[in-house]
């Protein structure tokens, strides 16, 4: 009880100002973690897109003004689709059609993914292999499916996909899954500054390989559609620049492009940019934070002095005292660290039960290493002043210079 009562002790004094450093501690980490969700997002983002078939791509752009309105909307990207990969040069087009599906109640994003779309992005997949591009089995399809509501399956799970106003269900079987975050390619940018990141979605997908038997095997009145505003085109190894010119041609008639390449520093661009506008602020509070926290510790260091001489003659050893004052420092830091835990842990739960996603952050336990290290940091920084005065003064020296009376 007595160690108790010491402890408590060391925390008064310093009330309002510990208070403060909770609050501003605690913004500032949340806000690094925030930071730090993000820039691992970009970087990821860019790893997926590191692949060799799209070393040598475009990423074209549609302007839809520019479709014949005569046209049914799909037939007229279709047919661009197809004039593109007509061109010499030209290996393919990354691209895949779309339809709503249910699994679970949930709403899913049943996705038919052409041969060049698993080639363009393979590095999405995290566990099991992609299709094997030959005729599926007459009862059941192979699929790879990505996002929370697929986690507690493994692979070799056969499931049910419900489709809207439709009796028949479709049996898929699980050959590949992609893992948290739960992130697959999905084009919706269509900009000048389209970067690495732009080509994500967090979301539940069940992706099929795009082939005549399988779309066979769907539900009459279910139709994947491609949105054909923007795709990936994959060039041959010996293309020329005159074939390619010549399709960047067409691309200009039409619409915008973006080769790989600019893509990639685009990515680096908006690396920089981001850490440099994302990271003022809470690096400002970080140091605010910090000079607060160095403040405290001096303050309770001159404080507490004269009540630990007489702990002092209480039997309290110097290494003791040094550790009442430790924690009567670190408790404030200690409790924004425990918040911002609760913080990114939340989010986690959040994430992996469905409930919410977060666009273009990725959340795990690793984030908070951050908030550990500074906080080991800044407490080892701001003990090192009543380290010096209990390691270079005697229990008897600190006694007569705070009891000359």
């Amino acid at each position: 009880m007595k160690k108790i009562i010491m402890l408590i002790n060391n925390l008064s004094g310093n009330v309002i100002s510990s208070l403060i450093l909770v609050v501003i501690l605690t913004y500032s980490l949340i806000s690094v973690e925030n930071m730090i969700g993000s820039y691992r997002y970009i970087t990821f983002s860019e790893y997926i897109l590191s692949n060799e078939s799209l070393a040598d791509s475009d990423y074209f752009m549609l302007d839809p003004v520019s479709l014949n309105m005569d046209e049914q909307y799909n037939h007229g990207s279709g047919k661009l689709i197809n004039k593109i990969s007509s061109f010499k040069g030209v290996k393919g087009v990354a691209d895949s059609s779309k339809t709503a599906a249910y699994f679970r109640s949930s709403v899913v994003n049943l996705d038919f993914y052409n041969r060049y779309m698993t080639e363009a992005f393979n590095n999405i997949l995290s566990e099991g292999r992609w299709f094997t591009h030959s005729k599926n089995s007459t009862d059941c399809i192979e699929a790879v499916v990505c996002g929370a509501i697929f986690n507690d399956l493994p692979v070799g799970s056969k499931i049910e996909l419900a489709f809207p106003n439709v009796k028949e269900t479709l049996k898929v079987e699980v050959v590949g899954k992609v893992g948290y975050p739960w992130y697959a390619p999905d084009y919706f940018s269509i900009s000048d500054e389209v970067s690495s990141g732009d080509f994500l979605v967090e979301a539940n997908f069940v992706m099929l390989d795009d082939n005549e038997s399988n779309r066979k095997m769907l539900p009459e009145n279910v139709e994947p559609r491609s949105l054909g505003l923007s795709f990936f085109v994959l060039y041959d190894n010996d293309c020329t620049s005159a074939q390619r010119n010549a399709v960047r041609d067409l691309y200009e008639s039409v619409g915008s492009y973006k080769s790989y390449d600019e893509i990639l520093k685009n990515t680096h661009d908006k690396i920089q940019k981001d850490l440099i506008t994302g990271l003022v602020t809470p690096i400002f509070m970080l140091a605010v934070s910090t000079i607060l926290l160095i403040s405290i510790a001096v303050m309770t260091v001159y404080k507490k002095l004269r009540e630990h001489t007489i702990y002092y003659l209480c039997g309290c050893s110097r290494r003791q005292s040094f550790l009442y004052l430790v924690f009567g420092v670190s408790i404030p830091v200690f409790i924004s660290v425990i918040i911002n835990t609760i913080y990114v842990a939340v989010k986690i739960n959040n994430l992996a039960s469905g409930v919410t996603g977060y666009e273009g952050v990725i959340f795990d336990y690793n984030n908070i290493w951050f908030g550990i290290l500074y906080c080991i940091v800044t407490v080892t920084v701001a003990m090192i002043l009543p380290y010096i005065v209990f390691r270079s003064n005697t229990p008897v020296e600190i006694y007569r210079r705070n009891h000359n009376d």
